[in-house]
């Protein structure tokens, strides 16, 4: 009966929510055919909830934890202003290099600095007056706390993988 019922509300948000850009849906597309694991990334509810939030928020500086293939990033990007940016760190090449791909093909992808390596070290290279006051993390509990430790001034928002 409860997971009847929230297959109900699931459907419900769904189907009263936005639909995303055809650059997107192009992605998950793309990103189910090269990795088999379009599930990895957020979906369209998630993503308009985090548009909402950065707007809301009046966020202007993103820190994004996982980049996985982009579809996050981007959808961040849109909502940011026009003077906003989104640093994004991934680990593996073939991830990135679709990032990659999308950022350039996005009217928002300007906004997208997307980092190589571990996030780790790399956040720790972030000066503190370019701190942000969101931060998105796709990772294990351990690392949410590492990670917000090294950015004292970042609001976590968690969705854990």
């Amino acid at each position: 009966m409860e997971a009847e019922m929230a297959k109900i509300v699931e459907d419900y948000v769904d189907a009263h929510t936005d639909n995303v850009s055809i650059l997107l849906e192009e992605l998950i597309a793309e990103t189910e055919k090269i990795t088999g694991r379009s599930r990895w990334s957020i979906g369209k509810v998630e993503g308009k909830l985090l548009q909402m939030l950065i707007k809301f928020s009046n966020t202007r500086r993103v820190v994004e934890v996982g980049t996985f293939t982009g579809y996050s990033a981007l959808v961040m990007a849109e909502a940011l202003p026009k003077d906003g940016t989104l640093t994004t760190f991934e680990n593996s090449p073939e991830f990135a290099e679709i990032a990659l791909r999308y950022f350039e093909k996005s009217p928002y992808g300007q906004k997208i600095q997307l980092k190589l390596g571990p996030a780790l070290q790399s956040l720790q290279a972030i000066p503190d007056e370019v701190k942000t006051l969101f931060l998105l993390m796709r990772i294990n509990l351990l690392m949410v706390s590492t990670l917000t430790k090294q950015c004292e001034s970042c609001v976590p928002v968690a969705l854990f993988s």
